[in-house]
């Protein structure tokens, strides 16, 4: 199966929706999160590659702070600048 260009890919449909995503993972993750998002995100949802994931996870275990909000900031950022990234840290928290 040929994988998805960006352009073609799924992308949250709105800050909602970004925001409700995030908040559903973090009600069915309590420690470690990183299958459920991993599946969620990239299986389920489609709005990473596998390789687009692993990296932005790599990415947030060398920032400062939780990597789940780390990664939810960056996501965020990445479909809706800054006011994404504030919608999936609140879904998050």
């Amino acid at each position: 199966m040929e994988p998805l260009s960006a352009e073609s890919r799924p992308q949250p449909r709105s800050l909602t929706d970004l925001f409700l995503s995030f908040t559903a993972l973090a009600l069915q993750g309590f420690g470690g999160v990183l299958a459920i998002v991993q599946r969620e995100l990239v299986e389920n949802k489609r709005w990473l590659t596998q390789e687009e994931f692993i990296e932005d996870w790599a990415v947030a275990q060398i920032m400062p702070g939780p990597n789940v909000v780390n990664l939810s900031l960056m996501i965020g950022g990445r479909y809706f600048g800054l006011a994404g990234a504030m919608a999936a840290l609140a879904g998050m928290l």
